[in-house]
């Protein structure tokens, strides 16, 4: 299985909207809804694990590096 690029949001509010889709809201005031099916949980922190092409079509405050999961 190949790793793909994801990018890191940190949160200041999650949100369970349906069973398929969150609604993140960021420090920044920046809201998006993802689905679940895509994004990948810091269980110890308050990051988000997004991938690129995704968080780059929501107004999402994120981190300019890529992560490769």
């Amino acid at each position: 299985m190949s790793k793909r690029p994801y990018l890191k949001v940190k949160y200041k509010e999650l949100k369970d909207i349906t069973e398929k889709a969150i609604l993140v809201v960021c420090f920044d005031g920046s809201s998006a809804i993802l689905p679940k099916s895509h994004v990948q949980q810091n269980t110890f922190s308050d990051i988000l694990y997004v991938p690129t092409w995704l968080a780059q079509k929501k107004p999402l405050q994120y981190s300019q590096k890529k992560e490769w999961r």
